[in-house]
């Protein structure tokens, strides 16, 4: 019989986590965790062997293309942000009347 975590600290302990990471887990990177229909939703229910397997995917999935692209825009946006903040200096030097 499988055994279940139903609560955000069981999951945590069973992560080696805070509460609060495990719960952004679940929203950025997709842990697995099942909501019973309820109103509110604070139930929660995890099934260990499924975070295993989560956890061997995401760890196989650190590089990869999909990462090398991230990276990749990564960098263009911090290349634009730079041209912005030069831009942003430029108008701002233009306005006092400095000579830059």
């Amino acid at each position: 019989m499988a055994s279940f975590l139903t609560s955000w600290k069981e999951i945590a302990q069973y992560l080696g986590k805070a509460v609060r990471t495990a719960q952004r887990w679940e929203l950025d990177f997709g842990l697995p965790v099942r909501r019973p229909p309820s109103p509110s939703r604070q139930a929660v229910l995890a099934i260990p062997e499924e975070i295993d397997t989560w956890m061997r995917c995401r760890m196989k999935g650190s590089g990869g293309p999909a990462a090398e692209q991230l990276r990749q825009e990564l960098a263009a946006l911090r290349g634009e942000i730079a041209t912005l903040r030069q831009r942003l200096d430029s108008l701002e030097n233009r306005g006092t009347g400095e000579v830059s």
